[in-house]
């Protein structure tokens, strides 16, 4: 056996990290959870797992479909996002849960797992069938008094389905289990054979080919298009114990991976195999550190693997590493933060070239519940190229009848940045879920952007939504800190301001001229000509309703302008002098007068550079 260990490292050279970041992408306050994916026919994605925050009991079968959405930034450039377009739960007053989902070839979806609210037993087998608008049209049981469920699914090339899992209700310990349907989900036929569990399977012209679960063993099992046993093959696994999780056909046989055993450190390491069509082993690889649930062929002949901490594993034809990187947004291998953050991918799907997507579950802390989670990468010279996607849950697209409106929001990926725009405003930095606070009644657009580590940025759809309130409305209060009423020497000074709530414009006008935007608690640079002037300050989350201050002030241009502006003669009238000096002599007595009164400028100058008051005639 040729065994090759690969450590993979979130501290490698491209290290990106994609996780959830400030919020989970989907659920609630329970533990909720994604275990599949698959690309639809409309460039969307469908998921499915299980939900104990929504639903009918314990857990319920959760399906979501998404579905693309385009939109247009404010540099005009234009991309698009995954937006959700329905979810539906499946389900009892007991758990229920889905394993794998489908596109079927009537453009609906099947999902299969199990179920503990209905059937024969403890858990049954369970097959749903839904339209492509999510509305449930059949569901089917099987098993019997013991345990049964479904791990995978596929659809028969006669359109019925094959559903591989387990059982133990006919036997006295639990086996692998297939199950073949026709397309109403009505039994056809049903295997056991050797191994605890079926995990995955692919279909071939002549039948069908399973990953199967042994205790320390990865096993390959082939069956016939009637269900009749063909090849069973056993491969001991590296570690103490092991799980087949995947199998891919290839050309000339199969890849099958899963994980195995638990090193020195606790954790899982990915085992990947190629056999031939016979069965017999060609190669095999192991990665150290994370196990892998999950593997499939990609369009380069290469695989793909996912798994623990959100690993993505990506190697060429022949088990080589062309990729591995770890999104669990840990900043190095700290065991803390991987107690803390747990994160773990279940399907990866290669939704085109070198672009991937990854479902499975996440904490966002050791306390909490946990989460389904997705995440996509894509992958150009190593560099990721895909925007975040980012979906706005309040506001809706209605009316409100309050002035505090909550503005909620999930990103799939860990964010370098936040902001949002109301109206088409200036983009607000904010550092997660706030409140459009105070906003008077009018029409609103509100849009979210997220920028991840590597500069994409993404944009969530734009909501329209309307406030209509009776309470009353309080304008901004603006407090103008800088310039102060008075005068000053030079003609370049300093806009600052606060403002008592945040606000989504605000903006300035000298003596009356156009509204030129501002920033509140940022220092703006000032230019005025001599003479008087009044500075008005405005702020408010619309134009029309914002609150406002002023301030007026005179500026000399220079200590010249000053000098210019003093009447020797009346200065010497002011202190009655001028008859009793010659006009040399009075000239002399003038030229003091007038260093004296400069000296008392430049103090008045130095004194006035530090602000004694502040002007506040908000409204």
């Amino acid at each position: 056996m040729l065994c090759c260990v690969i450590t993979c490292f979130a501290a490698a050279t491209t290290y990106a990290p994609v996780s959830s970041g400030g919020g989970p992408m989907y659920g609630g306050h329970r533990d909720d959870a994604g275990y599949s994916l698959k690309l639809t026919s409309d460039v969307g994605l469908i998921f499915t797992g299980y939900t104990k925050s929504f639903g009918h009991g314990g857990s319920d079968m959760w399906l979501l479909k998404t579905a693309p959405v385009s939109y247009t930034m404010e540099n005009g450039a234009t991309g698009s996002s995954q937006q959700e377009k329905w979810n539906i739960t499946i389900g009892g007053p007991n758990d229920d849960a889905a394993a794998s989902v489908i596109q079927s070839s009537d453009g609906g979806f099947a999902a299969t797992g199990y179920t503990k609210s209905f059937g024969s037993g403890g858990s049954d087998m369970y097959l749903v069938k839904v339209n492509a608008q999510g509305t449930l049209q059949w569901n089917k049981t099987y098993g019997g008094a013991g345990d049964d469920a479904a791990n995978c699914l596929i659809q028969t090339y006669d359109g019925g389905y094959l559903l591989v899992g387990y059982t133990n209700s006919n036997v006295n310990t639990q086996t692998a289990w297939v199950v073949k349907t026709d397309s109403s989900g009505e039994l056809q036929w049903e295997k056991t054979f050797a191994g605890t569990a079926a995990n995955s399977v692919v279909a071939k012209s002549d039948g069908y080919t399973f990953a199967v679960e042994y205790s320390d063993s990865f096993g390959l099992t082939t069956m016939d298009s009637s269900g009749n046993i063909g090849m069973t093959r056993t491969y001991p696994a590296p570690g103490a114990v092991a799980s087949t999780q995947s199998v891919a056909a290839v050309d000339d046989g199969y890849a099958i991976a899963g994980w195995t055993g638990q090193n020195a450190s606790g954790t899982n390491d990915t085992w990947l195999l190629k056999v031939s069509s016979s069965g017999e082993l060609r190669w095999s690889r192991l990665f150290s550190g994370v196990g892998a649930y999950n593997a499939i062929r990609m369009s380069n002949g290469g695989y793909a693997l996912t798994g623990d901490r959100a690993a993505l594993i990506l190697t060429d034809s022949a088990g080589g590493t062309d990729w591995c990187q770890l999104y669990d947004g840990n900043p190095g291998n700290d065991t803390e933060y991987m107690e803390k953050y747990p994160v773990v991918m279940r399907e990866v799907i290669e939704a085109s070239p070198n672009h991937f997507v990854m479902v499975g579950q996440q904490k966002n802390s050791l306390e909490g519940d946990w989460q389904m989670s997705w995440y996509q990468v894509a992958l150009k010279s190593g560099a990721q190229t895909i925007p975040p996607e980012v979906t706005i849950t309040s506001p809706a697209s209605t009316a409100y009848t309050q002035r505090d409106i909550p503005l909620t929001f999930y990103v799939n990926e860990r964010p370098s940045a936040i902001f949002y725009s109301l109206n088409g405003y200036l983009n607000k930095t904010i550092n997660g879920n706030t409140t459009l606070a105070n906003l008077p009644n009018g029409q609103y657009s509100v849009i979210v952007y997220a920028i991840d580590i590597n500069g994409n940025t993404g944009a969530s759809q734009n909501l329209a939504f309307t406030v209509s309130s009776s309470e009353a409305y309080i304008a901004p209060k603006v407090v103008i800190e800088s310039p102060e009423n008075g005068s000053y020497i030079s003609g370049q000074g300093t806009l600052h301001f606060s403002v008592d709530q945040q606000v989504a414009w605000s903006a300035y006008s000298l003596d009356d001229g156009p509204k030129m935007l501002a920033v509140p608690n940022v220092d703006m640079v000032l230019y005025t000509s001599g003479g008087n002037h009044t500075l008005t300050v405005y702020a408010g989350q619309t134009e029309e309703s914002a609150g406002s201050a002023s301030v007026t002030f005179h500026t000399y241009e220079s200590y010249a302008t000053i000098f210019s502006s003093i009447d020797t003669n009346a200065v010497l009238s002011l202190l009655g002098l001028s008859l009793l000096f010659t006009p040399i002599f009075a000239t002399i007595v003038a030229a003091f007068v007038i260093v004296s009164v400069c000296v008392i400028v430049v103090a008045i100058y130095l004194a006035t550079k530090t602000p004694v008051k502040k002007s506040d005639n908000g409204r």
